[in-house]
C-alpha cells in the first residue's frame, strides 16, 4: 500500500473530528469508533498509525488549541522590560485567556482519578515540567531584581503549580459550591505569600473561571460517587492492541493487558489539561497547558 504523502493533513482531520465530538458529545461518550466513522473513509488502522489511544488524541487536541498560548508565554519570557513578578502575573493571564477552561468544561471528563490515571499522571508530569521551564526561571528573575523574595525558587515553583493545577482547580475532586473554591483560593494565596510571592492581583482565580457564566459547576461527580465527589471507582482493564501500520487493523495476536478508552463507560460526566479543568492559576505548560500559579 502506498504511504500517506500528507500525514499532517491526516492528523489535522483526525483532530478536527475528535475535537468536534469531544466538545459536542463529551469525552466519555466518544469512542475511537465514533472518531473513525466521522472521518469518512479513513480506516481505523490509519487512525491508530498516528494515535495509539483516545487519550493520545485528547492530549493532541489540547496541545493544538494551546499553541497560541505557548507562543504568547514565550514572548513574555523574553520581555526584558518586565520584572520577575510582572512576568509571573503575565504568564497567569496568558494561561487563563487560553481555551483550556472552556474546552475542559465542554468535554466533561470524569473526575475519577483511577478511571483516568494516565491523564492524571500526564497532568502531574506537565505541571512539574512547567514549573521548571517557566515558573522557576521567572521567580529567580524576581529574586534578582527585588520584586520577589523567595528562599527556595525551585520548590516554590513546584508547589505553586501542583496546588494551582491539581487542587485549586478541582481536576479530580469536584467542587460542590462556589464558596468551596473561594476557600481554596484563599488558602493558596496564603501559602504563596508565605513563600514570598504575592499573587493578590491574579485575576485568573476569579470564581467565574471555575463555574462558568451560566453557573454550571466545572466538574460533575461520576455515578456512584459520594457527596464529596471524591470516591474512587475501580479501574477497568482491557487488552490493548499493538499499534498497526498505516491502513492496517490492530493485531489481535499481539494484544496485552492495559486500559483502553473502550473500557470507559459512556455515561459518566465531568471535566481538566488533565487534563485540565477550567483554568485557574497555572497554565504555561509546554503544549497542553496547566495554569500558572
Amino acid at each position: 500500500m502506498a504511504r500517506n504523502k500528507y500525514p499532517e493533513e491526516t492528523v489535522k482531520r483526525i483532530l478536527d473530528v475528535a475535537e468536534e465530538l469531544f466538545m459536542t458529545r463529551g469525552y466519555e461518550r466518544t469512542t475511537m469508533a465514533d472518531i473513525v466513522d466521522g472521518l469518512g473513509g479513513l480506516t481505523k488502522g490509519a487512525v491508530y498509525h498516528h494515535f495509539k489511544s483516545k487519550e493520545d488524541i485528547f492530549e493532541a487536541v489540547f496541545e493544538r488549541a494551546n499553541r497560541p498560548v505557548i507562543e504568547r508565554i514565550e514572548r513574555i519570557m523574553d520581555d526584558r522590560s518586565l520584572t520577575g513578578h510582572q512576568k509571573l502575573l503575565a504568564l497567569a493571564a496568558a494561561s487563563s485567556d487560553g481555551p483550556s477552561a472552556e474546552m475542559w468544561r465542554a468535554m466533561r471528563l470524569s473526575a475519577d482519578p483511577v478511571r483516568h490515571a494516565r491523564i492524571l499522571a500526564r497532568e502531574y508530569a506537565d505541571v512539574i515540567e512547567t514549573a521548571h521551564r517557566y515558573i522557576e526561571p521567572v521567580i529567580r528573575e524576581g529574586i534578582a531584581d527585588g520584586s520577589i523574595a523567595c528562599a527556595h525558587p525551585r520548590e516554590a515553583a513546584e508547589a505553586m503549580m501542583l496546588l494551582s493545577n491539581l487542587w485549586v482547580v478541582p481536576l479530580f475532586c469536584p467542587l460542590t459550591e462556589a464558596a468551596e473554591y473561594g476557600r481554596r483560593v484563599e488558602v493558596f494565596m496564603d501559602i504563596t505569600r508565605m513563600l514570598g510571592i504575592d499573587l493578590s492581583a491574579l485575576s485568573s482565580l476569579e470564581d467565574a473561571r471555575m463555574w462558568g457564566e451560566d453557573g454550571t459547576p466545572p466538574v460533575h461527580a461520576p455515578a456512584g460517587e459520594g457527596p464529596d465527589g471524591c470516591t474512587l471507582a475501580p479501574a477497568t482493564e482491557q487488552p490493548v492492541a499493538s499499534v498497526p501500520a498505516e491502513g492496517g487493523e490492530p493485531d489481535a495476536a499481539s494484544m496485552g493487558s492495559g486500559t483502553t478508552d473502550e473500557a470507559l463507560p459512556s455515561g459518566a460526566l465531568a471535566p481538566a489539561p488533565a487534563a485540565e479543568q477550567p483554568a485557574a492559576p497555572g497554565g504555561c505548560r509546554a503544549e497542553k497547558k496547566p495554569e500558572v500559579g
